[in-house]
C-alpha cells in the first residue's frame, strides 16, 4: 500500500502512459502552469474562503467575494503561466473567473440550502476489494449536510469550458469515490447527493449512486490499478490535451530535441524548465544504464562463485 492513488493519477494513465511515467514514475519536475488551471485554482480558493465564513453563519456581500478573488489573482499571478490560446489574454481569463463567481453568488444567495461541513478537505482512505487494498487520496471541494433531506451533498466546482452531460455525471468516478471514503466516517453517507457546479455555464448537475453501483466502482478502480501496476510499456498518446501538457519539452511527439538544437546558448540557459527537466531525464537514463551494467556484473560474479565452489568441491573429493 505504498503508492497513493487518485482519480487524476488513474486518468493520466488512461489518457497518456508516457505522461504518467514522467509524472508518477520518473517524478520529473515541471514549472509549467496553464492559465486555465491558475484561474480554476483562484476561483476555488475564493469560494473556500467565502464558505469558511458561511459555515460560521457569516454571509459576505458579492463585492467581498470578487475582491477576494482579485486579491488572490494579483498575489499569485506570474509571467511564467502558460496561455495556450494565443487569441486570449490573462485579463480575459480573470474576467471569466469574476463572471463565474458573480453568477454563482446570485444563484445561491442567501446560502442556506444546507449546512457546510468541510471546504477543500484533503481526504485519505483505503479502497478494499476482495484481498486487495489500495491507498487513495483526494481533495473534496465542499461537503454539506442537508438537514431537510437528511443527506450529505458532495460538491465539486468546475471552471472548464465544456459542460458535462447527465450521462457523464452518472458515470463519473471521482465524487462516488469520495462518497465511499465518507462512509468510513459517517454511515449516513451510504446515501449522498453528488453535485457538480459548472461555473462558466452557471449550471448545476446532480447524480447519485446505489450500493451496487459503488461496489461496481470498487471493482473497476481495482482493475484499473492492476493494469497500471502490470504495465511495462509507456508510449505517448497524442491528443487535444497535449497543448496543456507539462512535459512538451521532453515528449518525443513534440520533437523538441531538434528545436533545442536551434536555440542560442543564452536562450537555453534562460529556460530553467527545459534545463532542469532535460538534465533530470538524462541522469535517469544514465542510472538505468548503470543499473543494467551492475546487474550484468553481479550475474558474472555469481557464475564465478559457482565455478569456484565447484572447483573446490572437486579438489576436496579428490
Amino acid at each position: 500500500m505504498g503508492t497513493a492513488y487518485s482519480i487524476s493519477r488513474i486518468g493520466t494513465f488512461e489518457s497518456c502512459r508516457l505522461q504518467y511515467k514522467y509524472a508518477y514514475i520518473d517524478r520529473l519536475p515541471s514549472e509549467v502552469e496553464t492559465i486555465e488551471a491558475f484561474m480554476g485554482s483562484m476561483v476555488h480558493q475564493a469560494l473556500k474562503e467565502f464558505y469558511d465564513l458561511v459555515k460560521n453563519r457569516v454571509i459576505k456581500p458579492p463585492d467581498w467575494l470578487l475582491a477576494k478573488y482579485e486579491e488572490l489573482w494579483q498575489k499569485n499571478f506570474s509571467g511564467a503561466i502558460r496561455i495556450v490560446k494565443k487569441d486570449l489574454l490573462a485579463e480575459d481569463y480573470f474576467r471569466k473567473g469574476s463572471t463565474c463567481l458573480s453568477d454563482y453568488y446570485q444563484e445561491y444567495h442567501p446560502f442556506d440550502r444546507a449546512k457546510v461541513v468541510k471546504t477543500e478537505e484533503s481526504i485519505s482512505f483505503t479502497l478494499h476489494h476482495d484481498d486487495a487494498e489500495y491507498s487513495f487520496r483526494g481533495i473534496l471541494d465542499r461537503l454539506d449536510w442537508n438537514d431537510k433531506e437528511r443527506i450529505f451533498e458532495i460538491h465539486d466546482y468546475k471552471t472548464s469550458g465544456s459542460l458535462m452531460t447527465q450521462e457523464e455525471a452518472d458515470a463519473d468516478r471521482q465524487l462516488p469515490l469520495y462518497q465511499i471514503a465518507l462512509q468510513t466516517r459517517w454511515p449516513e453517507a451510504e446515501r449522498a447527493k453528488l453535485v457538480w457546479h459548472f461555473l462558466l455555464f452557471n449550471k448545476e448537475i446532480e447524480s447519485s449512486r446505489t450500493k451496487e453501483q459503488l461496489d461496481g466502482l470498487r471493482q473497476d478502480i481495482v482493475a484499473g490499478i492492476r493494469e497500471i501496476e502490470a504495465c511495462m510499456d509507456y508510449p505517448p498518446n497524442r491528443s487535444g490535451l497535449c497543448e496543456w501538457c507539462a512535459y512538451q519539452d521532453i515528449c518525443p511527439e513534440w520533437k523538441h530535441p531538434k528545436a533545442m538544437e536551434k536555440l542560442e546558448v543564452n536562450e537555453y540557459r534562460n529556460d530553467p524548465g527545459v534545463v532542469l527537466v532535460s538534465k533530470y531525464a538524462e541522469l535517469e537514463a544514465t542510472k538505468k544504464t548503470l543499473r543494467e551494467e551492475i546487474e550484468a556484473i553481479e550475474a558474472e560474479e555469481l557464475k564465478i562463485e559457482e565455478a569456484a565452489s565447484s572447483l573446490l568441491r572437486e579438489k576436496e573429493s579428490g
